[in-house]
């Protein structure tokens, strides 16, 4: 049985952000998990040696001004630290850096990397799929563009991505200030034979799991990869990875990609993998099983 640390009911903020845009009122990861424990449907076959740390950190950060007032939790956390210095923990986040806090002798199962937050004595962070509630694509044979992107600018490297293929027809980058138009979303995405997933404020992107779901092949354009499943998941065989000063090469490597006959492969795999690992159900069986073979 898990053991559960009771947490103030000010941690299990409700959802205030609308992004992604199609993920509307429903509920994130973190959310998602903790009704996950507490259904009790589920032969979890869970050893008992972990406490779960139930907190919504992308909620409750948003609800913050984005972890910018964010006191008292940093007391809790000491808190929590102290009281169970002994005890191995674990918690969920999706938010963007981590949790922000050195919460010690923890495996912190993070979407979205770690880079904003200190890690505490005893810790580590594991990667998970970064989600949201799936698009209902069309499928299209007939595609207008190698690759395309639309996005914000949260990072250096997708102003490098616009300024290299501004001039050129056969991909599509457009850089808004927020993203709300879902139709306009589904698009490009139904419309690219290949998907440009720009690292954001963190690591990864939800357009890298968007892209595979819709049948696009995504491009990981990124100075660090935060990547899931390693040890069962080849992402070589259903990604292409680019680092920044390698930009001018992607039209390139997509054109090898076709000349290959590697495109339907990759999509079927893709697709494949998908199914098989990235849904939140999965992320919670996945958790569990880590934990029960945690060392």
């Amino acid at each position: 049985m898990i053991k559960i640390i009771k947490t103030p009911q000010s941690f299990k903020a409700k959802k205030q952000l609308t992004y992604p845009p199609n993920q509307g009122n429903d509920i994130m990861i973190e959310e998602y998990f903790y009704n996950y424990i507490l259904s009790g449907s589920k032969n979890f076959n869970f050893k008992s040696r972990f406490y779960y740390l139930p907190i919504f950190w992308t909620n409750y950060f948003h609800k913050k001004n984005y972890g910018k007032k964010i006191k008292f939790l940093r007391f809790f956390i000491n808190t929590v630290n102290f009281f169970y210095k002994n005890k191995t923990k674990f918690t969920i986040v999706q938010y963007a850096g981590g949790i922000k806090a050195p919460l010690r002798n923890s495996i912190i199962f993070a979407s979205a990397g770690k880079e904003l937050s200190p890690l505490g004595n005893g810790s580590v962070y594991i990667p998970i799929p970064l989600i949201s509630k799936p698009f209902q694509y069309k499928k299209n044979a007939n595609k207008l563009y190698k690759a395309s992107f639309i996005g914000r600018n949260t990072h250096p490297v997708r102003l490098k991505l616009l300024e290299q293929f501004k001039d050129n027809e056969n991909f599509k980058i457009d850089i808004v200030e927020d993203i709300n138009n879902v139709n306009k979303f589904n698009y490009y995405l139904e419309n690219s034979v290949f998907t440009l997933c720009p690292r954001g404020t963190s690591p990864t992107s939800f357009r890298l799991y968007e892209s595979i779901s819709s049948g696009s092949i995504p491009i990981y354009v990124s100075d660090t990869f935060w990547l899931p499943f390693e040890d069962e998941i080849n992402w070589e065989e259903i990604c292409v990875f680019i680092k920044p000063d390698e930009i001018d090469k992607i039209e390139s490597i997509i054109d090898e990609l076709v000349i290959s006959n590697k495109i339907d492969e990759m999509i079927t795999k893709g697709q494949k993998v998908y199914k098989d690992y990235f849904t939140y159900e999965k992320i919670c069986e996945h958790i569990i099983k880590i934990l029960n073979n945690y060392e």
